[in-house]
């Protein structure tokens, strides 16, 4: 777990899981679908669904929720890339749309990659967004430092 003053990363828990679904799974239409990659399909499915795939989210290394104040906005992950040569991909979704444009995303990857390369044999970290998401494309031009030890 990493904190910064009111945001924190975290591991999955089981309580975590009906918040999750709502903000992923239960609409037809969810806001930040509109945002999101186009070119992928979003289908609602049931909670009763959503938690017979439960243990592919709770306790996860690659897959960490994103809290404010001890509520559910959104979720940071990782998958390899290329692990042989240590090369992963990162992502970031911020699904409660009161939480964008105020710099919870920012905070989040910077705890994010600070984990990654505190607990990973890392060569790169990649980070890649869908060019029609404007607002998002904003984090490519902050001062995230990268510390090499």
């Amino acid at each position: 777990m990493y904190t910064d003053k009111d945001l924190t990363i975290r591991p999955v828990t089981e309580e975590d899981l009906p918040a999750l679904w709502t903000l992923t799974f239960k609409e037809e239409a969810p806001e930040w679908k509109q945002w999101d990659a186009l070119y992928y399909e979003h289908k609602p499915i049931s909670l009763d669904d959503y938690l017979k795939e439960k243990e592919q989210r709770i306790g996860q290394d690659d897959f960490w929720i994103i809290e404010v104040e001890g509520k559910v906005i959104g979720s940071v992950s990782y998958y390899w890339e290329h692990q042989p040569s240590q090369w992963l991909e990162m992502g970031i979704g911020i699904f409660d749309s009161r939480y964008w444009s105020g710099g919870y995303g920012t905070r989040a990857l910077r705890l994010w990659i600070t984990h990654l390369f505190n607990t990973l044999p890392l060569v790169r970290v990649g980070f890649t967004t869908w060019s029609g998401k404007k607002t998002f494309l904003y984090i490519y031009y902050l001062d995230i430092k990268i510390y090499y030890f």
